[in-house]
């Protein structure tokens, strides 16, 4: 192989998998790859057309020489309290409860995850998960700035 490995998020039958792309002299201009199962800490590249796997979430992105032009994100299984880039997915039943300033992001805003639950605060940029409803907007919170905080409740 030359070159060092790219890799490419890529859907697999019924699993989720990420593709493993590399140049080599026997391809010309293109690449070759081969599919990897997806595991915590993996590196892809930014230029991915496909979605994370169900429940992963991007918790750092920079400049990667694999890439090419792309940044490298670095993925991981969403838990209660994780670190993620404003340029993630955000798996269901979670809410951003803080966002701030992270170098780990790239250009990216980076924020906090946690499960919701009913009367949880979150930032009014997160998505609200199914089954909850805003309760109480227009709520100022430094951890959500520069956005507000709302209520959300689900019984």
């Amino acid at each position: 192989m030359a070159g060092a490995p790219v890799i490419r998020a890529h859907p697999g039958r019924g699993r989720s998998r990420l593709l493993l792309l590399y140049t080599t002299n026997n391809c010309g201009p293109y690449q070759t790859g081969r599919i990897n199962t997806v595991s915590n800490g993996m590196r892809i590249c930014g230029n991915s057309n496909d979605p994370l796997p169900s429940g992963y979430v991007i918790t750092s992105e920079g400049p990667d020489s694999t890439c090419s032009q792309w940044y490298g994100e670095t993925v991981n299984v969403a838990s209660n309290g994780i670190a993620v880039c404003g340029n993630s997915p955000i798996p269901a039943n979670y809410v951003i409860t803080a966002n701030f300033q992270v170098s780990s992001c790239g250009q990216y805003l980076g924020g906090r995850l946690n499960v919701a639950y009913n009367g949880i605060i979150a930032c009014a940029d997160s998505p609200t998960p199914p089954g909850y409803w805003v309760s109480a907007n227009g709520i100022q919170s430094s951890a959500c700035s520069p956005y507000q905080a709302e209520r959300l409740n689900n019984s």
